[in-house]
């Protein structure tokens, strides 16, 4: 991930970092609750990861999940879409997904408790459950 500062038509680069996998191809981003998040999909697995990305050149991986399952049919062109959806008014918000051959995916993220970011950040809490599947 690249983080560049621009003024006007002028870009320059501030640094970059790796993400999780080179396959993460679609990205969202969202301020909620007082926190950064950027969702992103990856094309290869159609695994959703969100970042808090409060400090962009430290990404801080937050959750990865998926709502697929068995042997997922090729997206060699790497194609689809991820976006946060609505804040839920309770803390929630949702978040869709969509990859080429792999379909559509909907969540429901969970705003983890302020005091919970900070042990996010030192690895004490697990992570499991912070994104959910959607069931209707």
């Amino acid at each position: 991930m690249e983080v560049t500062t621009y003024s006007g038509g002028t870009g320059t680069s501030v640094g970059s970092t790796a993400l999780t996998s080179n396959g993460e191809m679609a990205m969202d981003f969202t301020s909620f609750g007082g926190v950064n998040y950027m969702a992103t999909l990856d094309a290869n697995s159609s695994i959703v990861r969100v970042y808090n990305v409060n400090n962009p050149l430290a990404p801080s991986l937050m959750s990865a999940l998926t709502a697929t399952s068995g042997t997922l049919a090729s997206n060699g062109n790497a194609t689809g879409s991820i976006k946060f959806g609505k804040d839920n008014g309770d803390g929630t918000i949702d978040l869709y997904a969509m990859s080429s051959n792999h379909g559509i995916q909907a969540f429901l993220f969970t705003i983890p408790e302020p005091g919970s970011l900070a042990l996010l950040g030192l690895g004490a809490l697990p992570l499991a459950g912070l994104l959910r599947r959607r069931r209707k």
